[in-house]
């Protein structure tokens, strides 16, 4: 949820990470996120075609025009969406250590968490 309240962001194992408050379009598929604001008609749609297991609003995700959010799943990706002037552009931040479990976003740090754990001597 974003800190005013105007976007929520939910992901489920069963591949529908929705970003909601009202029911979803009977034409979503399992794998999307889908991005709706509480005030405004505006509304996202992005088709990830795996599970989604998190997702995590920039701060102040209703105040700025980029509308970014990062989401992470089963396939071990971590992709960051930004608003641009021809539509989202999507970036792989990271990949290849297993599933993402957990993200969190905090000012200018993302941090996730993932399958390896690393170990310093």
């Amino acid at each position: 949820m974003d800190p005013f309240g105007e976007f929520v962001g939910t992901a489920s194992i069963d591949g529908a990470s929705c970003v909601h408050v009202r029911p979803l379009p009977a034409n979503i598929r399992l794998g999307q996120v889908v991005i709706h604001s509480l005030n405004t008609p505006e509304s996202y749609s992005f088709d990830h075609k795996r599970p989604m297991r998190s997702i995590a609003l920039e701060p102040n995700f209703s105040k700025r025009g980029t509308r970014s959010f990062v989401c992470g799943g089963l396939a071990g990706n971590l992709i960051l969406h930004e608003k641009g002037w021809l539509g989202h552009k999507e970036t792989t931040l990271h990949n290849g250590e297993g599933p993402i479990w957990l993200i969190r976003w905090r000012g200018t740090l993302i941090a996730w968490a993932n399958d390896l754990v690393s170990e310093k001597y």
